[in-house]
Order: structure tokens, then C-alpha cells, then sequence
């Protein structure tokens, strides 16, 4: 510490104000990261299971054209065993009567009301 006059010294360090609000800012703009971070990891969560649940109903379609089952109607079941998925097929037919509109419906679980995957396709019935 320098002394100028007789009474008034220059202090070249921080003061502990200066140090308190210096840690304010940066803890607030670290919880701010947080949050970010753990907004972006929920959202990769859902993005990811919306992508299996649109895979798994794709490939559910492409199974009952290539067999022509056309069982379960309106039942849910579990799709894939190593997933948490529930699927509904649904059928209705058309005007015309060689073809049936076929829906599947992805659920994240059991008590799941709304789908979060929903696909169709029209299936030619066998004559």
C-alpha cells in the first residue's frame, strides 16, 4: 500500500465488495448453464423416445403388409419387448372394399391416454 499524502493511501487490492458481487455474477450465470444443460439433456430424452416410437410404428406397418394379420384391432399390446412402448392398431374400412385404412397408435406406457406417435397406412385385403 502507497501512501500519497499523510491520510490518503492507495490500496492495490479488492475490496470485499467488489469480491461478493464478482461471486454473484458468476454463480448466477453458472445456474444459468444448469438449467440450460438440463433443459437440453430432457429434451434430447423425449426427442430420442419420439424417434424409437416413429420406427417401431413404421416397422408394425410394413409387418402387416408384408403378412396381411390384421389381428388385435383396437387392442393395445406391448410392441417390442426390450422397449416401454404400447401400441394400439386400429381399422376401418374404406369405400372401397379390397382396401382397410390401418392406424397404429404409440404409447409411453399403459396409462398413457395420448399417443405420442401416430401412423398409417392403407392395406389391401387378401381376396
Amino acid at each position: 500500500m502507497k501512501c500519497i499524502k499523510k491520510y490518503r493511501c492507495k490500496s492495490s487490492g479488492l475490496t470485499l465488495i467488489e469480491v461478493l458481487v464478482a461471486l454473484i455474477i458468476i454463480s448466477t450465470s453458472l445456474l444459468a448453464a444448469q438449467r440450460t444443460i438440463t433443459n437440453t439433456i430432457t429434451n434430447y430424452s423425449k426427442l430420442q423416445q419420439n424417434i424409437l416410437a416413429a420406427i417401431l410404428s413404421r416397422n408394425i406397418l410394413i409387418e402387416l403388409m408384408l403378412s396381411q394379420n390384421i389381428a388385435n384391432s383396437g387392442v393395445r399390446y406391448t410392441c417390442a419387448e426390450d422397449l416401454p412402448f404400447e401400441c394400439q392398431l386400429n381399422t376401418k374400412n374404406t369405400p372401397n372394399r379390397y382396401i382397410i385404412s390401418a392406424e397404429i397408435l404409440v404409447f409411453t406406457d399403459k396409462n398413457a391416454r395420448t399417443p405420442i406417435e401416430r401412423s398409417f397406412t392403407l392395406l389391401q385385403k387378401s381376396r
